[in-house]
């Protein structure tokens, strides 16, 4: 269910809410719906935010390794979303359109500080 939380983690002195975007029964949307939906959930962080979360993947619990966590605080005009995705053993920072769908493998990421 969207806005649904899916894992809560600390990193640093933040905690990390890992949300589900999508609507009851919906499989996909496009990304540039996520990146609104993004919004209204308060899941804007951005690259900064992904790659300094990916410094400290070892923080990110065994639960997430499914999922494509997103960092969605794109700037106007920005065609590329950031996400973190599970490679064998270790994190590695990706790129997905927003013209591509997402599906129920890619989870939103909040914040509760931006660091």
């Amino acid at each position: 269910m969207m806005g649904e939380n899916v894992e809560t983690f600390n990193v640093g002195i933040n905690t990390v809410d890992v949300v589900n975007f999508l609507a009851a029964r919906e499989v996909f949307v496009e990304g540039s719906e996520m990146v609104r939906r993004a919004k209204t959930l308060r899941a804007v962080p951005g690259l900064r935010q992904a790659k300094l979360m990916l410094d400290r993947s070892g923080a990110i619990p065994e639960s997430c390794d499914y999922f494509d966590l997103v960092f969605a605080g794109v700037r106007i005009n920005s065609t590329h979303i950031p996400y973190l995705r599970k490679v064998q053993k270790h994190w590695r920072l990706g790129y997905g359109n927003v013209n591509f769908d997402w599906d129920e493998k890619a989870r939103l990421v909040r914040f509760s500080l931006l660091f």
